[in-house]
């Protein structure tokens, strides 16, 4: 044994007793097993704005909790009448165990300040989903109100949800949101807070959740001026009055219809209890996994379970990853509604998929209130591309479902949904994969946004998008559609507002308008994928057809077929419980004063009337073929798929030339016109991929001699019908014979001019070689001879050479 061996001490005995490690984790040691609490800081501190010779006094001090724990201790008060948490996880003793020896830490005081002035209202938003950081008060009859700002960040906030009490006579008050750190062109649209009174229900004078507030004013905020220079981000006022018409009355105010995740647990619950009114064998209630607060994730799997799974395809729907965007949870809840019920549409959809929904991706900011972010102050749906396994579990567990089901073949997933709301436009819309115009899923994949728009007056095709935008390539449908190749990759966004009826005026959204545009996006799904069956079919048809070159015409063939399409989705014999969707309304007792918030109830069952009509793919593709618009190009922008900040388009549904800016002027011909108006292409942006005109390039004409030849009365020349500008990297070395069958640049608009051209000029218009042309190029050709057909222009022999 060498000297250093030697020196060594002697090991320590194994412990033959239990010994305490409260020391070590009293000074931050941790077993990996134990979960640390998340903690939450709200460190956004804004200017208070005085009136001249007047400091404002706060009444009302909103609840800022320092941990994720604390959080849950808070709102469930381990009652069973609220979201489920599991209390006995060793995480949560243990993080109690120390905070009781732990006194560090000070209380601070939160709700109704002291010594508040006599007829004050009481403000309170500690319960789940609130979010009111300040108040203060004005005068009586005025208060300004401040949103907690999300947890661990510096902004995001345009979800408010708090309760006023303490009205000893009914009298009219001002509330002033003086911190939206978002712009809203609804606002000054029509749209108003919700509003919910326990008088007004009690009364019949209300049926729950209601649009209220007069002399709405959504601005430039007050607390602007308070800072010293102009800020960075200015904020936004909404300001509104509100009559307190009852003595004693409690008032909820949100900014849309309240979706908790207390009630999403008794739908669910009912969802797999009510055997009267859904299949309850066909639903299978999981764990996804638990969020970053320890939070269970539901996820559903509904099908057929009698059905072979072989055959069947998954389709993935989540929502509300945002936690304000509420109007998103109710639409999930018409889907499950309707896929879950009894009515023969839904079996068929069973027998058919098997889906997987995870209606509500983030619950950690939802519990608190957030607006957009989960307790880390992290946006999840900027985070598809490279979660992290420890700060955001749940979305690593949806790209891992999806991966184990696209393991066998990418087309095992038929479809993903991402349902969404949105802050600033209105309708419903969806933001859809990006094809190029060669590629054929360029238009198959607007097949489900036409048929949607088709079936319900509240989705609009024309404000879909279909764009891969660089600021949205780490969103859901972006990032699912691009690493596991689903096609059909959807965002469904739905306004916080209201829609655009047929007579163009704008009509507020209900509570039974989300469900029955969720029960719709069922539907539209069936009538897709029996669409994609007659089409197989019909793809048969035609190959027996060639085989055995029988002489029944191929009309006949698909007459057939769409009689056996029709066949199959008109079983009336089994549709039950069908009728209209009506009004929602809450029981007149089944909120009380004492309540924190109003109770969740669960409304009956019902169904859309569906007027299916027979359709064909083909058809269907060649009036979106028609009907799309121009491709948008590739956005620089930051904004989100929620936070879309443009204005909504009001353009007439008739006004087809308004969706086609590479249109600019089209009109039936008058036969007194002379020279007769032709329209002008714009192809600006398509010179972008591949130029082939020339910005000089010489007009060559049609001579007398041919044009007598042929029979044809002198036409007058329409080369200042096209303005057509060439990309800055145009190619310039084109051989003469194309170079002369190409059209021109530039052409005189003085009809003189062109009078003087057609006298003098000898040369003819070769006809152009129409598959020299780009895609992009002959695509824009064959609608604009589309849209001519249709509105009676009849082409010239000039106009018809160069088409």
């Amino acid at each position: 044994m060498s000297y250093y061996e030697s020196s060594l001490p002697l090991a320590t005995p194994l412990a033959s007793k239990g010994y305490s490690l409260e020391s070590d984790m009293i000074m931050g040691w941790r077993p990996k097993f134990l979960k640390d609490p998340i903690p939450l800081y709200f460190d956004l501190e804004l200017p208070v704005c005085n009136e001249p010779g007047q400091k404002l006094q706060q009444i009302y001090q909103g609840w800022q909790p320092s941990d994720s724990f604390k959080v849950h201790s808070k709102l469930t008060n381990n009652s069973t009448d609220t979201y489920p948490f599991d209390f006995s996880e060793p995480s949560i003793r243990a993080h109690e165990y120390l905070s009781k020896r732990n006194k560090s830490e000070t209380p601070v005081d939160t709700g109704m300040i002291k010594d508040i002035p006599e007829g004050s209202l009481i403000f309170d938003s500690v319960f789940e989903g609130g979010n009111l950081d300040q108040v203060y008060m004005v005068n009586e009859n005025e208060y300004d109100l401040y949103m907690r700002p999300d947890t661990n960040t510096l902004g995001h906030m345009h979800w408010f949800y708090f309760s006023v009490m303490g009205i000893a006579k009914p009298r009219r008050v001002r509330f002033n949101i003086v911190n939206f750190s978002r712009n809203s062109p609804l606002y000054r649209h029509g749209l108003r807070p919700r509003v919910f009174s326990i008088e007004r229900v009690r009364n019949s004078r209300s049926k729950g959740w209601e649009y209220g507030g007069e002399n709405l004013c959504f601005s430039s905020s007050k607390i602007n001026k308070c800072f010293g220079s102009t800020p960075k981000k200015p904020y936004n006022q909404l300001t509104f009055d509100y009559d307190f018409e009852y003595p004693n009355d409690k008032v909820w105010f949100a900014t849309t219809v309240p979706y908790t995740l207390t009630r999403l647990t008794k739908f669910l619950n009912t969802l797999t209890t009510d055997s009267n009114s859904y299949e309850t064998s066909n639903i299978s209630l999981s764990v996804l996994c638990k969020s970053l607060s320890l939070i269970d994730i539901p996820i559903l799997t509904i099908t057929n379970p009698k059905v072979d799974d072989q055959f069947k395809k998954f389709i993935v729907v989540t929502g509300r990853i945002h936690p304000s965007e509420t109007v998103g949870s109710w639409t999930v809840e018409g889907f499950l509604r309707f896929i879950c019920s009894k009515h023969i549409e839904a079996a068929k959809l069973r027998n058919r998929f098997i889906f997987k929904v995870i209606p509500m991706t983030n619950p950690d900011g939802v519990i608190l209130g957030n607006s957009r972010t989960d307790f880390n102050g992290h946006d999840q749906n900027r985070c598809f591309t490279c979660p992290s396994q420890k700060l955001h579990p749940n979305i690593c567990s949806l790209k891992e479902l999806i991966k184990e089901l696209t393991r066998e073949s990418p087309r095992k997933v038929f479809m993903y949904i991402d349902m969404h709301g949105h802050f600033c436009r209105k309708g419903a819309f969806m933001y859809g994969p990006y094809y190029p115009l060669h590629n054929p899923l360029y238009l198959k994949c607007r097949v489900i946004p036409k048929l949607l728009s088709e079936r319900d007056c509240i989705f609009r095709f024309h404000s879909s998008r279909f764009v891969k935008e660089k600021a949205k390539k780490r969103t859901a449908r972006v990032v699912i559609s691009t690493e596991f190749n689903v096609i059909n990759s959807y965002t469904l966004e739905t306004s916080y507002f209201g829609y655009l009826d047929e007579h163009r005026e704008t009509v507020a959204f209900e509570i039974h308008n989300l469900l029955g545009l969720g029960e719709n996006v069922a539907r539209t799904i069936l009538e897709y994928h029996t669409l994609l069956k007659t089409e197989q079919k019909l793809k048969l048809y035609r190959a027996q057809h060639r085989r055995s070159q029988k002489s029944r015409q191929l009309s006949t063939v698909q007459t057939e077929v769409n009689e056996i399409t029709a066949i199959e989705l008109h079983d009336e014999d089994i549709v039950q419980h069908i009728h209209d969707n009506s009004p929602i309304s809450y029981p007149k007792q089944i909120t009380l004063i004492n309540n924190s918030v109003p109770k969740d109830y669960i409304f009956p069952l019902t169904f859309n009337k569906d007027h299916h009509t027979k359709r064909n793919l083909e058809d269907i593709i060649s009036v979106i073929k028609m009907e799309c618009n121009e491709e948008e190009e590739e956005s620089d922008t930051n904004e989100s798929d929620s936070e879309d900040s443009e204005d909504e388009r009001s353009e007439s549904p008739n006004e087809k030339t308004n969706n086609l800016p590479f249109i600019e002027t089209l009109r039936p011909r008058e036969s007194s016109e002379s020279p007769p108006k032709l329209f002008k292409l714009n192809l600006e942006k398509m010179s972008r991929e591949r130029s082939i005109f020339s910005r000089n390039e010489n007009f060559v004409q049609k001579s007398n001699s041919d044009r007598n030849s042929n029979g044809n009365k002198s036409t007058e020349n329409f080369k200042d019908s096209f303005n057509i500008q060439a990309a800055p990297n145009s190619p310039t070395k084109i051989d003469e014979i194309n170079r002369e069958s190409f059209l021109p640049k530039i052409a005189p608009t003085s009809p003189l001019k062109r009078q003087e051209n057609a006298k003098n000029t000898n040369s003819i218009v070769k006809r152009r070689k129409f598959l020299s042309l780009t895609p992009a190029l002959r695509e824009k050709i064959m609608v604009i001879k589309s849209r001519m057909k249709k509105r009676g222009l009849v082409p010239t022999k000039a106009e018809t050479t160069i088409m």
